[in-house]
């Protein structure tokens, strides 16, 4: 699931005025304090047609080559705005000319920051990316998707052997997403697939329609959609003779896990299990709502304010696209609830929740989506009391998206023969976390925690053969 990132990134105009001093030209890299964590920054300072230009990386962010609106020298002193978002950072070279001593300053909070010149600048370690050469077989492969002159391509790891072989069918959570899953350069699902292949099972993971090598409209497309396509690749599986067709399950990550819970619900498409890693077990506009709440507090705004954001989100904004209006009269009533905002809220109180009206904007734009409005009003009770297959679900503790009690709880109430488990220390990307914060994920060397592995593993050892 996807959330606003400290850093906004978006497309704007460059002004650039002259440079001074040369000495500020070239790459530095520093560290800017955010909570707990500290999150990487790299600004590239350079000369162009006279004038000075600027941008900025934040890798731990997987953001690159973001141009700042304006940059300046004034004698020993440098400005680089960053309008979209209302930042800017100012600082002094010291008399060595190596480091710029200055201050962030976002959404009206101002952090130190020091950058240091470099040739070089520090690179990502993701020490559990696999890397060739393999001991098992890699196949890319396509298959027919869910509607007609949809075409999905993929990745399908066999174990040495003649087989058949059990058989794993990786699904995505939401947002465009690869056959990897990859986000910040974190490539979870190529280090699934590595790790049960290497355990004799056989694994598929395949890009979204729309995205990498699959064909399609990736925008338009819904959960319904995504469940169509899923349901093609489980019967790809089935037809190659060497998967053991009564050992075939699905693996689904938050988005996946309703995919999932939707095939082994239909009545139809039978697979042997399913396996939801952070799946909602409540609706989507309670996801969403809690989601915001959390993240919210995590963030340090208060917790009375937090709550009553959600509530207001809940009650007022969602509803007014929880329903199957014409396009235009969803935005009217969507238009009106987010002007209500405000008048409900303070300044002050606006202010400390990131509200304003280019956020305002995008949230317009969001929840019209074709995707965003089925999400809000899926409510899976009903789907989960129909399932009759094996099901694991695991949670992190510290997931700040899909929120583990509540959503655990749920679950054993409305699948009460699920094996559940909320894993210690864990993210929404059940990676080892300080705070569960999505601005932690890039900064975490760890894609995928080994106690996550080692408890699906020993769930799988546990099925029938």
């Amino acid at each position: 699931m996807k959330v606003i990132s400290f850093i906004l990134i978006s497309v704007l105009t460059t002004i650039s005025l002259y440079a001074q001093s040369k000495d500020y030209l070239g790459t530095w890299e520093g560290k800017l304090a955010v909570g707990t964590m500290n999150l990487r920054l790299v600004f590239h300072i350079q000369e162009k047609d006279s004038a000075l230009s600027a941008s900025f990386d934040s890798p731990d962010q997987g953001a690159r080559a973001i141009q700042f609106t304006r940059a300046a020298v004034n004698g020993n002193k440098v400005t680089l705005i960053f309008a979209p978002n209302n930042s800017q950072f100012e600082g002094s070279l010291n008399d060595q000319k190596t480091i710029i001593v200055g201050t962030w300053t976002q959404g009206g909070q101002s952090i130190p920051l020091s950058v240091t010149k470099t040739d070089q600048v520090q690179g990502i370690s993701r020490p559990q990316t696999p890397q060739p050469p393999f001991t098992y077989e890699s196949v890319e492969v396509s298959f027919p998707g869910g509607d007609k002159d949809i075409e999905l391509s993929g990745t399908l790891t066999l174990p040495k052997g003649k087989g058949p072989f059990p058989a794993l069918l990786l699904l995505t959570g939401s947002g465009p997403q690869n056959r990897n899953e990859e986000i910040l350069e974190h490539v979870p699902f190529a280090v699934i697939a590595d790790y049960f292949t290497k355990k004799g099972w056989a694994v598929l993971r395949y890009d979204d329609r729309g995205v990498g090598k699959s064909k399609g409209n990736f925008s338009m497309a819904t959960t319904k959609d995504f469940t169509k396509d899923a349901i093609q690749a489980l019967e790809f599986l089935r037809k190659d003779s060497r998967i053991n067709t009564k050992k075939i399950g699905l693996c689904g990550h938050s988005e996946g896990g309703i995919i999932a819970q939707q095939i082994a619900a239909d009545g139809k498409s039978n697979p042997n299990f399913i396996i939801m890693l952070a799946g909602p077990a409540i609706s989507g506009a309670d996801i969403l709502a809690l989601q915001n709440q959390a993240l919210l507090q995590a963030s340090g705004t208060d917790t009375a304010l937090a709550s009553w954001y959600a509530r207001y989100l809940r009650t007022e904004v969602y509803p007014t696209v929880m329903n199957n209006l014409p396009k235009e009269q969803v935005q009217n009533r969507l238009a009106e609830a987010l002007d209500r905002m405000f008048t409900t809220f303070s300044e002050d109180d606006l202010k400390n929740l990131g509200i304003n009206p280019t956020v305002v904007k995008a949230m317009m734009s969001q929840m019209t989506m074709p995707w965003l409005r089925e999400f809000l009003q899926y409510d899976p009770q009903k789907t989960l009391q129909k399932i009759q297959c094996p099901v694991l679900a695991l949670f992190g503790e510290k997931d700040l998206q899909v929120l583990p009690e509540v959503n655990k709880k749920m679950l054993q109430k409305h699948c009460p023969k699920a094996q559940t488990e909320i894993v210690p220390k864990l993210n929404h990307l059940f990676q080892t976390a300080d705070t569960g914060m999505p601005i932690e994920y890039g900064s975490i060397e760890e894609t995928i925690a080994p106690a996550a592995l080692n408890s699906i593993e020993k769930w799988l050892n546990s099925l029938p053969n």
